[in-house]
């Protein structure tokens, strides 16, 4: 997907994507849940040990 699609996906304008992905958003879980949502995925969250 292109971040056009997943803009459009999620009823956003291009820029907002661009922002997440070079870090300079950080988006709310909702959001998250949305973006994975568009992708066909589903967001998991898990707390490990460090190595």
């Amino acid at each position: 997907m292109t971040q056009a699609d997943v803009a459009e996906a999620l009823g956003i304008k291009r820029p907002n994507i661009t922002r997440f992905e070079n870090g300079a958003y950080n988006p709310t879980i909702d959001m998250l849940v949305k973006i994975a949502e568009c992708m066909g995925k589903e967001l998991e969250i898990r707390l490990v040990d460090k190595k």
